[in-house]
């Protein structure tokens, strides 16, 4: 048995690579099939923002992105986690023309990066 340890170490270390491989794997795609239904939702509260601006212009018309993620993860704790998902949102967002990317000043007096419907808006929502 001792002149086969090495072996078994070697394969033992391998395996548990491989499991944790295949964590990962199933970590990424669980991740990715969050993407569309994150995008959908960032959207519905850009167009309801709009909404609600068109009827009562004292609402500002955009979301800072911080917050707008803060909101739309809310159940993420991880910040690592938080990140890469956002990431991937916002590569969707921006790429978006219905949706203006730019810097603002809230009334706090805060400079931040904001999202803006500039898209059609419904009467009512």
């Amino acid at each position: 048995m001792g002149q086969y340890r090495f072996e078994i170490g070697g394969l033992t270390i391998f395996l548990l690579s491989l499991l944790k491989l295949r964590s990962f794997i199933i970590k990424r795609r669980k991740e990715n099939a969050a993407i569309p239904s994150l995008v959908s939702t960032t959207l519905e509260r850009l167009t309801k923002q709009a909404i609600l601006h068109q009827e009562n212009k004292s609402i500002d018309r955009w979301i800072s992105i911080g917050q707008l993620r803060d909101d739309v993860l809310r159940n993420e704790h991880s910040i690592d986690r938080r990140e890469s998902v956002w990431r991937k949102v916002r590569i969707v967002i921006e790429t978006n023309s219905n949706v203006r990317s730019s810097q603002k000043e809230d009334r706090n007096g805060e400079v931040s990066r904001v999202w803006e419907w500039i898209g059609a808006l419904e009467s009512a929502y």
